[in-house]
């Protein structure tokens, strides 16, 4: 099969909830361009396999921590949002939470928005229609863990062995899904129940980070060691699961772009 793109540009929105951890951020810039690089090496390798008619994604950023929450009629040019994951709790009721969950239900309710949700992204669209997420009492998820997928959502993102493994950093947890019958949760971890959802040419979210390379999660762990957060064991504990397993954010990232493309269900 030969291989062909048009100059078309995939473009987003960027819902960016956070800065990320001192040390990413000196070396792979903000949450704009960590995304905007990862998307683009997604879609690279997208192309390699499957022709499609985008050669670039562009994203256009909105801080909404720093208030800068969308207005409801905005995006009508984009092919979807997505919305980063953050430092902070998608439980708490900071101002502009709030009123990103009220972006969040106005476009799922009135529009054909698409939605990507990334860890907190994930849990504030549960939040938002309708789920709850709490502090987990099981500690943190840090570093590459293997989500159980089943048979159908397997066959969906191409996974051979009904697996997915995410680089993980998160100690809170989604623990009552939507009472929404065309939205479904797929994959589970020993700690986590809830690690993905997906809703036919709406919705689609991760509690792991396919953004987030080996080297990200190195240098956010030692960073929080510096900090107090975690301790030097668990950092070797997180490196030692890294030597073991490998991440396929990349991968998975491409079943994101195809779904973002309407091509997923091809």
């Amino acid at each position: 099969m030969t291989n062909s793109t048009s100059n078309a540009i995939l473009k987003l929105g960027l819902l960016i909830t956070g800065t990320p951890s001192p040390s990413v951020l000196n070396t792979s810039g903000d949450y704009l361009k960590i995304f905007t690089n990862h998307f683009n090496e997604a879609l690279t390798a997208l192309n390699k396999t499957q022709a499609t008619n985008y050669n670039s994604v562009e994203f256009s950023p909105y801080y909404c921590f720093n208030n800068e929450i969308p207005e409801l009629t905005d995006g009508e040019d984009l092919e979807g949002w997505v919305i980063t994951g953050s430092a902070f709790n998608s439980y708490d009721n900071e101002d502009w939470i709030l009123r990103l969950i009220e972006f969040i239900k106005y476009k799922y309710n009135n529009t054909t928005a698409k939605f990507i949700g990334i860890c907190f992204g994930f849990q504030l669209i549960i939040r938002a229609l309708g789920g709850e997420v709490v502090k987990g009492d099981k500690g943190w998820e840090v570093g590459p863990f293997k989500i159980k997928v089943n048979n159908k959502y397997s066959k969906l993102f191409g996974l051979s062995d009904n697996e997915l493994t995410l680089n993980q950093m998160h100690q809170d947890y989604a623990v009552r899904f939507p009472s929404i019958p065309t939205l479904e949760p797929f994959g589970t971890t020993e700690l986590c129940q809830f690690q993905g959802f997906y809703e036919p040419c709406k919705l689609l979210g991760v509690q792991g980070h396919p953004e987030y390379t080996e080297d990200h999660i190195k240098k956010i762990v030692n960073y929080r060691v510096s900090s107090g957060i975690f301790s030097e064991e668990f950092e070797k504990n997180v490196n030692n699961k890294q030597d073991e397993l490998k991440d396929e954010g990349l991968r998975f990232s491409q079943s994101i772009v195809r779904f973002l493309i309407n091509t997923l269900e091809d």
